[in-house]
């Protein structure tokens, strides 16, 4: 089949009303996980890898990055996970979360071993919590993620709202949160780490071999991604498409059914 009509069926199926009820109703009932695509995947799979993202819009980045990590990485089914809120990226300008949801779950139909959920979690940690309580039948849990999302888990930035612990007035540190949640987040599951533009294995070696990050670098292995496809973000996309250019180069034919909706323009 066409690249066209993929993008056809994805564009119809935003435009169903059926389909997009549905959507709906997941989206406006309270609970940590809503299975939007792919249950039977996840229900027998023993080896599960979590792509998370907003995909505003998906990328063909995002699509070689899970189909690598299926195929190399010994999982099972790939869940791309998208939150209701996403760190970092609650200001700019987005596809609704509805058609972008819908759209990950029409790409699923070509993917068979992939699946699609809305989390209540924007932290890879409590992403790890939610899955695990999800589906407790899983031997491993992988969190699959691009080079610049593992730079930020070692930020201590990320983890300057300290709380106070056990009972204590004084709150943590923002590095001794940090410490604290990456050796949860490692008691749950480890990490794959994808190339992105110029940095790549001598950059996430580097990234570990320093004093505060070196207790969780054996938890934490690089996936190969072809390098025309590290400099691939949907930032850039989004731009592209304002300035009017074309985008079928760089994404899925199903993802060029939210530039049809005309939600970036």
């Amino acid at each position: 089949m066409s690249a066209t009509f993929f993008t056809q069926h994805a564009l119809n199926a935003l435009r169903d009303t059926t389909r997009r009820q549905r959507i709906a109703a997941l989206i406006e009932t309270p609970q940590p996980i809503a299975i939007v695509a792919g249950e039977q995947c996840l229900h027998t799979a023993q080896h599960l890898g979590a792509l998370a993202g907003s995909f505003n819009p998906p990328t063909l980045a995002h699509e070689a990055l899970a189909i690598a990590a299926r195929s190399t990485a010994g999982i099972d089914c790939v869940l791309w996970t998208i939150s209701r809120v996403t760190v970092d990226k609650e200001r700019i300008v987005k596809a609704p979360l509805i058609d972008r949801l819908l759209v990950l779950e029409t790409m699923t139909e070509r993917h068979p071993d992939m699946a699609v959920a809305l989390v209540d979690a924007g932290l890879y940690v409590d992403q790890a919590r939610i899955l695990r309580d999800a589906f407790p039948h899983i031997s491993d849990l992988t969190l699959i993620m691009g080079f610049d999302k593992i730079v930020q888990i070692f930020d201590p930035r990320y983890y300057r709202n300290a709380l106070p612990i056990d009972g204590l007035d004084s709150p943590e540190s923002a590095e001794t949160r940090r410490d604290r949640t990456l050796g949860e987040l490692y008691s749950l599951a480890r990490i794959i780490v994808a190339p992105r533009a110029d940095d790549g294995p001598d950059d996430l070696r580097n990234l570990l071999d320093t004093p505060h990050n070196r207790p969780f670098a054996g938890a934490i292995s690089m996936l190969p991604l072809e390098p025309a496809l590290r400099g691939i973000s949907s930032t850039e996309l989004r731009d592209r498409i304002a300035a009017g250019e074309s985008i079928a180069d760089t994404v899925p034919p199903e993802a060029l059914a939210l530039v049809e909706t005309g939600c970036y323009a």
